[in-house]
């Protein structure tokens, strides 16, 4: 690198929604001979080597841009065969009937993803790819980091970046920034304008990936319960993998009263159970990691996607759907309808495409499942008897063999209260409260500007 390096457009992380918009701006500069210049940052030494994220993902963006992508060698670990939504008391486990798993966590025939494995793969298939199109320019650099975003005004012109070996920085200019990770880099851009009114909430998740002597593949069970029955948002996965390995791990609010709750700690505990001893005996630890997780979802939206000069996607954004656990497809999702939009302002010569990419991203799926899932978290914020004591009570139940009686006498005990308790949960759980009632805890519009053009899902 020199010192300082101009390009038309510049990507801050390897990320699903960079590489994503990378790959449909390229697929339609190749059609209308758009003369671009693209520069991607990763601070990994390689595309996919800091994420230890694993998915369920339904591949609407990856079947648009590779239309044959398994025969095109698209990496993942098989399709969701049987999906399971459990409570576990501390030695039993209880899957709940299929007719009450909500239908966010039904995951039947999406794909199982390791995240960097498809990272890794975008990144390649992006630079082969940029060799076919004399019109576009597409320089990658792992190993380099961007540590400060840089300003002329009011206005993102390119960042300051560093080789994480090195002590020498460079200044990589831009006429558009993207920043589609949840880094301090895009904290520090919405910090400066003062873009989120309400507080991203944040989860950390604890993973490990196992060989194992049998084959799971393309068995899915998310978890309540043990070992985690202290009143914290939390919940556990077991995704069977292909080659006989088995990825499980936990989720744990960082939002939880309990300043003790250590998250590794538990994840042993939740090893322990009987059932998942029964599915790793006789196997043996591959790799474990750990990584935050932004779950505010439509509350925790920035007022506004991007300043002048810059765009906000996926996790630098927030648009993880925890009501439907639905991260990477929505990423993926914003980096598609930016692409488009960043095409299309590089032909006219006017890049003022924030407020559109704001407004198609909520007119989209993506901005539509976010609003229906608007107060999932709130109903466990709202009622800590959810988790204080009707979570606690139905695995006791289930250790006794009898997991619907548990629900039974937690809505004996105050028939009117639980009654009352329950269908509140329930209205804020699936976003049927009405548009106009006044959100919880004094919540702000997080979408204003474009508030009259946002149509409301029926509820």
């Amino acid at each position: 690198m020199s010192e300082a390096i101009r390009y038309d457009l510049l990507l801050v992380g390897g990320s699903s929604s960079n590489l994503i918009l990378a790959h449909r701006l390229l697929d339609l500069a190749k059609l209308s001979g758009l003369k671009i210049s693209i520069a991607i940052l990763e601070k990994a030494r390689q595309f996919g080597g800091h994420i230890v994220s694993g998915a369920i993902c339904n591949l609407q963006v990856i079947a648009k841009l590779f239309p044959d992508f398994q025969s095109q060698g698209f990496p993942h670990e098989g399709r969701v065969e049987a999906n399971h939504l459990s409570v576990l008391g501390s030695q039993q486990r209880w899957d709940l009937p299929e007719a009450v798993i909500p239908p966010g966590f039904r995951k039947q025939g999406q794909f199982i993803l390791t995240l960097s494995h498809v990272i890794r793969w975008l990144a390649e298939t992006l630079q082969e790819k940029a060799k076919g199109i004399p019109n576009v320019t597409l320089d990658v650099f792992p190993g380099f980091a961007a540590h400060e975003i840089l300003y002329k005004g009011e206005r993102v012109i390119g960042v300051r970046a560093s080789d994480s070996g090195q002590v020498y920085e460079d200044c990589i200019f831009a006429e558009l920034t993207c920043f589609g990770d949840k880094g301090f880099i895009s904290k520090d851009l919405i910090e400066k304008f003062q873009l989120r009114p309400n507080p991203q909430l944040w989860s950390v998740g604890v993973k490990e990936v196992w060989q194992i002597p049998q084959s799971l593949q393309g068995q899915v069970w998310h978890t309540l319960g043990y070992p985690v029955l202290d009143g914290s948002f939390s919940g556990g996965f077991v995704y069977g993998l292909k080659d006989n390995r088995l990825a499980l791990g936990l989720i744990i609010g960082l939002d939880s009263k309990n300043p003790n709750l250590n998250p590794q700690q538990r994840l042993q505990e939740f090893k322990a159970h009987p059932w998942i001893q029964s599915l790793i005996a006789g196997g043996r630890l591959l790799k474990y990691g750990a990584a935050v997780i932004p779950e505010g979802g439509y509350h925790s939206l920035p007022t506004r996607f991007g300043v002048e000069g810059a765009l906000l996607l996926g996790d630098a954004l927030g648009v993880l759907d925890v009501g439907s656990l639905a991260g990477v497809d929505n990423a993926m999702e914003t980096g598609y309808l930016a692409a488009g939009l960043i095409h299309d302002g590089f032909l006219k010569g006017d890049l003022r495409i924030q407020t559109d990419y704001q407004k198609a991203v909520m007119e989209s799926a993506v901005g539509q499942n976010l609003y229906r899932s608007r107060y999932f978290r709130e109903a466990f914020l709202e009622n800590s008897r959810l988790l204080e004591e009707y979570l606690p009570q139905v695995c006791r139940s289930v250790d006794a063999g009898h997991p619907w009686l548990g629900s039974l006498r937690w809505g004996l005990q105050d028939p009117v209260r639980r009654g009352r308790e329950t269908l509140r949960a329930y209205t804020l759980l699936t976003g049927r409260v009405s548009p106009s009632e006044p959100p919880p805890r004094g919540y702000v519009a997080p979408h204003a500007a474009i508030q009259a053009d946002f149509v409301a899902p029926t509820t």
